[in-house]
């Protein structure tokens, strides 16, 4: 049986842009800290991706968490937010779509969802919301959103 959520991973394709969006532009609207960032120089980084081309590394998640890529984590609310650097590029969605799936969805109080609106207008952050859902539905409201690197995310407001 699960008890409780741990984190979710998210690959990104910079890690400053991500950690300032998650740590920075989130944290005027959720409680956020910024953990950790795994120390890697340019040229740990390279020998690192030499030594898994040559296949004397292993390939599992080895390859992205202690292997060949920096990464660093943020907790935004009370989820933990691991940030890996993509290995391969992946198409994203079109600019305009702001609403998809796979998305990380965080609950957000109404006054934290007036403040998003605020935050992510004054930062320039596409935004699509707030969202009213059916009375059967268990979420009230929703702001739908991108990060840098085009992952979803709903904020979202529990009914009451």
């Amino acid at each position: 049986m699960i008890d409780e959520f741990d984190h979710s991973a998210i690959a990104v394709y910079d890690l400053d842009l991500a950690e300032h969006f998650y740590a920075k532009v989130m944290g005027e609207i959720l409680e956020t800290t910024f953990d950790y960032r795994s120390p890697a120089s340019t040229d740990q980084i390279m020998q690192r991706i030499k030594t898994l081309l040559e296949g004397r590394a292993s390939r599992g998640s080895e390859q992205v968490y202690g292997g060949a890529m920096p990464h660093s984590s943020v907790t935004v609310g009370q989820a933990i937010i691991p940030l890996s650097l993509y290995q391969s590029h992946y198409q994203e969605p079109p600019p305009e779509q702001l609403r998809g799936v796979p998305r990380l969805a965080l609950h957000v109080t109404p006054e934290q969802m007036d403040r998003a609106v605020e935050v992510f207008g004054r930062h320039k952050v596409a935004f699509e919301g707030p969202i009213d859902h059916p009375a059967e539905s268990v979420i009230a409201r929703s702001i739908y959103t991108k990060d840098p690197s085009s992952n979803f995310i709903e904020l979202c407001c529990p009914r009451a």
